[in-house]
């Protein structure tokens, strides 16, 4: 199974309601997050994640990305 398949699954399961639909929209949520840290950069002084950025928006300007 991918992460994509995971998050439509995820999705899907979330929307019959009740504790297991809240627990696969929760789940479907962090894998959405797990996603975009993949698919982001990391700021090399504080972490935050970023995406299609030049600069952390967290940090100076001049904060050097690695």
């Amino acid at each position: 199974m991918t992460l994509d398949e995971a998050i439509t699954h995820a999705e899907e399961k979330a929307k019959c309601g009740g504790k297991c639909g809240e627990d696969h929209a929760q789940l479907a949520m962090w894998l959405k997050e797990l996603q975009i840290r993949r698919l982001s950069t990391p700021c090399s002084a504080c972490r935050f994640y970023y995406m299609g950025e030049e600069t952390c928006l967290e940090c100076p300007a001049e904060t050097i990305m690695i």
